[in-house]
This record gives C-alpha cells, structure tokens and sequence, in this order.
C-alpha cells in the first residue's frame, strides 16, 4: 500500500517537502531516544506521503525525489538546492520562510538603532 500511495504522490506536478523532527524509541529501553525526521510531502490533490529517514541529510530527498519532474516547494532548506539545477524541476520556496528573513532584518535594524 505504502508503495502504491508513494508513486500516486510523486506522479504530481507540485509537491511541498518538508521535515518534522520526531522523537523515537532506540531499543526497548524508553529511556534511549534518538531525534529521526519524518519527510512531509504534500500535493495539490491532498495527498500526504511520510517518510521516515534517521536524519535531515541529502540522501533523503534524492531517493524519494529522484524520478520527480514538476514544481518543489520547500522551505529554503539547503539539501533542496540541487533540485534548482534539476532538469524538470522548478524549485519554489515558502513565502512564509521568506517573510521571516525581512523580519529578522528589519528586527536586527531596529536593535542596531537601539544600540547607537
């Protein structure tokens, strides 16, 4: 089921990717935790796909990602890079992402003028 639903998803041409971290149990001792990143992708038909990866680095999105052509819509982070140079793919970032770095520029400004 998880495969067919997997290739239903990525047959879309607009998908947002992004990652949630999540706690998980290690072995039997609940004690042992271990931070593992549950990938979000989403289509415009509502379809959700999580996969499960034990850390947020490339490889990740280069397995699941590697045959999909359409728009990417992440939040800027920069294992989504590659994907701007893709053949096929049109990389798009999160307004609300972009909105933050104004923010934090203008929030910076304003400490700066405080400061003088």
């Amino acid at each position: 089921m998880y495969e067919a639903h997997k290739k239903k998803v990525l047959l879309s041409i607009y998908l947002m990717a992004d990652e949630t971290p999540v706690r998980v149990l290690e072995s039997d001792n609940p004690a042992v935790r271990i931070k593992a990143i549950t990938g979000l992708i989403t289509t415009v038909s509502k379809l959700v796909l999580f996969d499960y990866r034990p850390g947020r680095g490339k490889e990740g999105p280069r397995q699941i990602l590697k045959n999909f052509k359409g728009h990417l819509q992440t939040d800027g982070y920069a294992v989504y890079d590659e994907y701007g140079s893709k053949a096929g793919i049109t990389l798009m970032h999160c307004w609300a992402h972009a909105r933050r770095k104004f923010v934090d520029a203008q929030d910076n400004d304003r400490e700066r003028l405080i400061m003088c």
